[in-house]
């Protein structure tokens, strides 16, 4: 899929890259940083820095502590999979850094038996069944919520979208996480596109 998303960036000349990084812009630039009441708030795990919590990472942390304020009696998963050898998964990190900021850790719960966007959301949609939840608030960096909108709606699982940071501090770093996510969000349409096109069922699975 990765190459067949390439080819078509370039049949397009770049066009249909450029239309990804408008979406990824226009998302990152309109969510808002607040949410409607709800019972489940799920934040996007981000891979540790020697065993430490990223600055990106503790901000969709500290959004959550927020959100849980307005929401005392919500439920907060945390997910992510990725470790660095010998270490805690990222998730359980996100949750120690949360009771740390007086969360009872029975209000924390943790995913961590995946390494990327798709798999988080794939195990968050599989935990919250067996507890019959209809909506969850998704809570991850500005550049980051297009994808995971995108992925979420492809999984049917019902969400708004909360964003870490109060605004879009446009700088380079950001322009090249935008650029990026943009990347990302081209290979998953095209695959999530092909799939439904040739009626790939193991990609179906995946993606649905």
């Amino acid at each position: 899929m990765l190459t067949l998303s390439n080819l078509v960036i370039a049949m397009t000349a770049g066009f249909s890259l450029l239309w990804q990084l408008f979406q990824v812009y226009t998302v990152a630039q309109g969510t808002p940083a607040t949410s409607s009441r709800s019972r489940w708030f799920l934040v996007l795990g981000m891979r540790l820095r020697n065993g430490a919590i990223a600055d990106d990472y503790a901000q969709r942390l500290n959004r959550a502590s927020v959100l849980r304020k307005e929401n005392p009696d919500c439920y907060i998963l945390v997910l992510g999979g990725g470790k660095e050898i010998g270490g805690e998964s990222e998730a359980h990190k996100g949750r120690e850094y949360l009771v740390a900021r007086g969360i009872p850790s029975s209000q924390v719960l943790v995913e961590d038996k995946s390494n990327n966007t798709l798999e988080n959301l794939r195990q968050a949609r599989t935990l919250l069944a067996g507890m019959d939840e209809k909506h969850t608030v998704l809570i991850t960096s500005r550049y980051h919520l297009a994808r995971s909108r995108a992925i979420a709606t492809s999984l049917a699982i019902p969400h708004t979208l909360c964003a870490a940071e109060e605004k879009l501090r446009f700088n380079a770093r950001v322009f090249f996480r935008l650029l990026q996510e943009a990347y990302y969000l081209h290979w998953f349409v095209v695959g999530s596109t092909w799939a439904r096109l040739t009626a790939n069922e193991s990609l179906l699975k995946r993606i649905s």
